[in-house]
């Protein structure tokens, strides 16, 4: 189940899952099979959902994530039924038409997280700006942070985006796959 970010930060106990996993899953070929199974889905939905316009179509790791947080959120009824792969510069549209597009930062050990932040901040507030009227929110998947370096990216998000741009940014923390 989903978890939104009061749950979150609530919780005495987090674990992150781990990124590594899902990369190799990816090369091995059986991230697509692992999510189609754990949702009851066929794998092609998984596989159009995971195909990328910004990307070509192609299928990636990043892409695979967005896939896994679409199908848990419509599985707990947050974006209602027939979640859809969205159009070039969106990740997803939800069943009432809502174009969504969805961050995941990792927590890897060999990366200094405080570069990553940084990075993670800039892409939410440069794609909030593409999207100037409103009609595109952000899906911030916490799942693979660590709780130190979540709570550091929620600090340096309300420093960063206006009274406006919080109400479209959306945390949430899934269940994994592997």
């Amino acid at each position: 189940m989903a978890k939104l970010l009061s749950e979150i930060v609530e919780k005495s106990f987090y674990q992150p899952l781990e990124y590594k996993l899902y990369v190799q899953a990816f090369k091995d070929g059986i991230l697509e099979s692992r999510i189609a199974k754990h949702f009851h889905v066929p794998s092609e939905l998984v596989r159009q959902l995971a195909s990328d316009p910004d990307h070509g179509g192609e299928q990636t790791v990043s892409s695979f994530i967005e896939t896994l947080v679409a199908l848990e959120l419509e599985k707990d009824g947050i974006l209602g039924i027939s979640v859809s792969r969205g159009a070039a510069k969106t990740d997803l549209i939800d069943g009432w038409g809502r174009m969504w597009d969805v961050k995941a930062p990792p927590s890897i050990e060999v990366i200094n997280f405080d570069t990553e932040v940084k990075k993670a901040v800039e892409s939410v507030v440069r794609k909030l700006e593409e999207f100037p009227e409103g009609n595109l929110g952000i899906l911030l998947c916490t799942s693979f942070l660590y709780q130190k370096d979540y709570i550091k990216l929620q600090e340096q998000l309300r420093g960063a985006l206006t009274e406006r741009q919080k109400f479209l940014v959306r945390s949430v923390h899934i269940e994994g796959v592997l």
